[in-house]
């Protein structure tokens, strides 16, 4: 961005200079000796540099000419930039806004040159109040902006999350002790405020009004269900919709998800010969549904959302146990065969299922039978009959039936715990060690997550944000 006479006159110097450049550039009959590829390349590299100036002095010309201005923001990151094009707007030079809120001019091109990242929320409100730029429902800055980010992260945590969760997924460091400089601090706030989708003012508020998913009609929790934190869900669906952004071109669906668990079990083992983590992994992204693997603790386990561009599937295990994420991607795949443009699903941990609720024992039955070749309950009840109704059996009992049948001995294990919760028995720490070992189904989502999103696609804030989530604990 142009921000004032001098940069204007370089930038105005530099597209001319290209312009002549491409006028005198040899065509590839002229230059025999080098490969038209390499011309084409260079000339190609000059027009796009040469378009983002000739870009960049349309916009300061118009908004010299008062054809464009920017009086009002919605977004407090936005405000920055704002106050620069609303002085250019009104004609004003750097040292003439100086004089306007009583500073020196050296301090306003100081600020504009880094976008006001040093900047208080006071002199923001100042230079904003003086250049007449709204900000739509933004408090008045009587306190400073260490104090404002205390209240906010009070708010927040009041809320539920807690300060390790924030520092480490939301910030991406530690607070300071002893308070924050204005300019990190309000760069803190911007930064609670993006990943938890929520205006400043809404953060800053007495009230606890507007805290609750921002779109609550993709979080369908069936009656029985604990209420998941509504901040935590706001920052899922932030990821959520930067990675719907950054979806590959091909991502739409290239062939129909099944719905029948059968045909789900058939086309896995048509395209990929086996049924395991890595081949439903595949088998999903091949459906153009991105699958988004997270290590946080508590509020559930997986979720199907429906983001703008379609469904994002994230899987929250804290055991890396490959049978136990294959049998919670299977179950949100069956939500996402079901999906609408206005749902969206979350399935708690184990000991908050319900029995009652259908769709998640029909994708609960789905996981089951597409792991187990549809044999699921046939299977259950080959266990509960060797091992004559008795829990301490069942562990030989898994073991021989899933060696006999030849199916997978921790989908199997996985499939009973699951029944055997709906008895309120909780059997799944004997499950985990019927799972097989070596294996990272976290680190193996991840690394195919980050290879086949376009992170070009993303704002600075969405990446940092995206990075944040996949980070292992002791990284």
């Amino acid at each position: 961005m142009i921000k004032n006479e001098r940069q204007y006159a370089i930038t105005r110097s530099k597209a001319d200079s290209l312009r002549r450049a491409l006028h005198e550039a040899p065509a590839p009959d002229e230059r025999p000796d080098i490969d038209p590829r390499i011309l084409n390349v260079h000339k190609a590299g000059i027009e796009e540099i040469l378009a983002e100036l000739t870009e960049d002095l349309q916009e300061y010309e118009q908004l010299q000419a008062g054809a464009t201005s920017a009086t009002s923001i919605r977004e407090f990151a936005d405000l920055p930039r704002a106050l620069i094009r609303a002085r250019i707007s009104r004609s004003w030079t750097q040292e003439e806004l100086a004089e306007r809120v009583g500073m020196h001019s050296q301090q306003i091109q100081r600020y504009e040159a880094t976008d006001y990242a040093s900047a208080s929320l006071a002199t923001l409100g100042r230079i904003a109040n003086a250049l007449q730029v709204g900000i739509e429902g933004i408090v008045e800055p009587r306190e400073n902006a260490g104090t404002l980010l205390s209240r906010a992260m009070a708010k927040v945590r009041a809320a539920g999350l807690s300060r390790e969760f924030i520092e480490r997924r939301l910030l991406g460091s530690p607070l300071a002790d002893g308070g924050e400089e204005p300019g990190a601090a309000t760069r803190r706030l911007s930064a609670l405020s993006r990943a938890l989708r929520l205006p400043l003012p809404s953060l800053l508020s007495q009230s606890s009004a507007g805290l609750g998913a921002e779109s609550q009609v993709l979080f369908k929790l069936p009656s029985g269900y604990h209420q998941t934190n509504p901040l935590y869900l706001r920052y899922v669906e932030t990821l959520a919709e930067a990675v719907a952004k950054a979806r590959p071109i091909d991502g739409h669906r290239r062939s129909r998800i099944a719905t029948s668990s059968r045909e789900t079990h058939e086309q896995i083992r048509d395209e990929y010969g086996v049924i395991s983590f890595s081949s439903v992994l595949d088998y999903v992204w091949s459906r153009g549904i991105p699958v988004v693997p997270l290590l946080d603790a508590a509020e559930f386990h997986a979720a199907c959302f429906q983001a703008s561009s379609g469904p994002v599937i994230f899987i929250k295990q804290r055991h890396r146990l490959a049978a136990r994420w294959m049998f919670d991607l299977l179950h949100e795949v069956s939500h996402a065969s079901e999906s609408t443009t206005d749902e969206g699903w979350i399935a708690l941990d184990d000991d908050h299922q319900v029995d009652g609720d259908e769709r998640e024992q029909r994708a609960n039955r789905f996981a089951g039978n597409v792991a187990l070749a549809g044999k699921a309950e046939t299977l259950a009840e080959a266990v509960v009959s060797r091992a004559a109704g008795r829990v301490d059996w069942l562990k030989i009992a898994v073991a021989g039936v899933a060696r006999e049948e030849n199916v997978d001995q921790g989908a199997l294990a996985n499939y009973i715990a699951l029944r055997l919760s709906r008895q309120g028995l909780n059997w799944w720490g004997t499950a985990h060690n019927l799972q097989r070992g070596g294996e990272d189904p976290w680190g193996e989502a991840r690394d195919k997550l980050l290879s086949r999103l376009r992170l070009e696609l993303l704002e600075n804030y969405e990446l940092e944000l995206l990075q944040l989530a996949l980070e292992e604990e002791d990284e």
